[in-house]
Parts: structure tokens; sequence; C-alpha cells
């Protein structure tokens, strides 16, 4: 199950940063693999996938059992505010009696912080797909919780982070969005986001990769592996993609010289030498057209494909 958010993550504040207007809402666009859909990973949702496409309701009430916040949302919860001072309440307790049989009742006070039950808020997921058809090796699936959130609210950041924990209980993807966007406007947001930073240690840069999640064996050595290799190539900085691009990584040698890759997805390195940020933007498919020139190199990871990137950097570097 994906670990909640004790905080606003820094992803979701650069998207209400961009965000005009006081009201905003949870909401966030995923491509989830046919396989996973086909295993049941949104099983949960009823979205469901076979031989005549994807299947799904408009609008789904996460079962309570997806999480802390999941369950609130069904069920309200009671908070124990032992901010404030405490409070005396009564009990009873049947006690036998000294003599003879049969029981009293005797009162105890005794002292408690007070506690504030808090109602079920029954926020919904809508879901949204503009292909369903079947054959496809992936799915382009919008989600947004119902709940409209105001900034002007005192509680707007409480509830704010409810929301996105919602999602991310539900669908292990968390953003905000303005309200009533469109299947474009979220599409925007698939753009990859990248943190510019100074080099760090290799556990450092594991941690910015895989985040909360722990990485395989073969993940950890893989991960290791390319960082020994482009700290070979001694760069100025590390690029680490944001939010869903979180798995993105590069080096910066030089202004013009930016290399970049994919531990769980891809199997290529991308060596790039002018307006890196515009072609980083690119699909795969995108930048293999031909459409944006000879910008970049694409190597794949087989043979001496190290060797292979050192020579091409050579060419290009001051």
């Amino acid at each position: 199950m994906p670990k909640n958010f004790r905080k606003i993550p820094r992803h979701v504040q650069h998207q209400l940063s961009q965000i005009n207007g006081s009201h905003v809402v949870a909401g966030c666009l995923a491509i989830v693999k046919a396989t996973d859909i086909l295993q049941g990973a949104l099983s949960h949702l009823d979205i469901t996938l076979d031989e005549s496409g994807l299947h799904y309701q408009h609008e789904v009430l996460p079962i309570a059992s997806q999480g802390k916040i999941s369950d609130r949302n069904t069920n309200g919860w009671v908070e124990v505010r032992n901010d404030l001072p405490k409070e005396s309440y009564t009990v009873s307790i049947e006690a036998p009696n000294w003599h003879g049989s049969g029981t009293h009742t005797v009162y105890q006070t005794r002292e408690r912080f007070p506690k504030v039950h808090h109602a079920p808020s029954f926020s919904t997921i809508r879901i949204d797909c503009t292909d369903t058809s079947p054959g496809r090796q992936s799915y382009a699936l919008k989600y947004e919780v119902s709940e409209l959130l105001n900034r002007n609210e005192l509680n707007f950041n409480m509830r704010l982070l409810d929301c996105i924990n919602l999602l991310q209980e539900n669908v292990d993807v968390a953003g905000v969005s303005k309200p009533n966007a469109t299947f474009a406007d979220y599409a925007i947001s698939l753009r990859v986001d990248w943190e510019v930073l100074p080099p760090g240690t290799r556990e450092e840069a594991i941690k910015r990769v895989f985040g909360n999640r722990l990485p395989t064996d073969e993940e950890r050595a893989k991960m290791e592996d390319r960082y020994k290799f482009l700290m070979s190539l001694k760069p100025k900085a590390m690029i680490y993609g944001r939010g869903k691009f979180q798995r993105y990584f590069g080096a910066k040698l030089q202004d013009n010289i930016v290399l970049f890759e994919n531990i769980e997805h891809g199997n290529a390195i991308y060596v790039m030498f002018e307006e890196w940020e515009t072609l980083s933007q690119k699909s795969r498919l995108e930048l293999l057209s031909g459409r944006y020139g000879r910008g970049f190199e694409r190597v794949v990871h087989k043979g001496h494909w190290k060797d292979r990137v050192s020579s091409i950097i050579r060419v290009h570097r001051l």
C-alpha cells in the first residue's frame, strides 16, 4: 500500500503555484499498464480490463480498507485533542456487595483529553478515460476527488492533504488541478518537472529516485552502477524528475551536455546537446520520429555502451 504524505509534497505545491483562483481539486492523470489492470491493481476502484476493452464506473467511493484516509472518508474518525486541558468524566462500575449477594453501582470521576468526533466526508473519486479500446499496452486514466477545496478556508491545507492522500492510497499518484480541468489540461502535468541539484552521495541519489519505496536488489545494483558511471564523467549537477517522473534521473556535464535515463522503463541512455529542457519533455517515440534533429544521441544499454557514451561526450565536450 502506498505510503501517505505527512505534508503537502513539493510537486503539489508547485502545481498550486500555477493555478489561479481560490478553488482547486485534488486530481491527477496516470498511465497504467494493461498488465497491471489485468492483475487487479485497480479492482478496488472497479476498474477492469477484458477482451472488449477497459471498463470502469465514472464515480467510486473508495473502500475503507485502502488506508487510513479512505477509512476516515467512509467511517469518520475520533480526534484526541491532547493540546487542550483535560476534562472530567464519570464512569459507573458494578461492584460486589460487602455482605450478602448482589452488586451495587460505584461511580468514579476521571480525567481525559477532549475527543472530537469527525463525520465522514464520503468524497468520491471521479474517473475518466478517453480511449478504452482493447489491445492497448497502457491506459491514461484521469482521477479527481469530488471535494471542491477553497484556499481561503482555514482548514484548506488539512483538507488538501486528506484529498491527495485519498488519491495516493487508491491510485498511487497525487496532484492538484483547477476545477473542471479537461483531459488535455491534465496531460500537461505528465511533462517532466526537473530538479537540478549539486552532485550528492550515492545513497542520496537512490533515495531521490526510489523515494520511500525500497528498491529490489536488481534495481539497487543497476542504480549503483549507473550512478558510478555518471560520477566518473564529473558532472556539474545531478538532475532528478519530480512527481510522476521521480524515476527519471541524469547528469549535467555542462550547459550543452546532459544525460538522462530511467531505471524502471526503457533500455537506453539519452545524451542531449542542445535545448535539453525542451527535448526532455518529449516522449521516446517523439524523439525517435526525427522531428527534433540531431540534438541528442540514444545509446542502448548493451555491450560497451559506456564506452560509446564516453566517446560521444568527448566529441561534444568543450
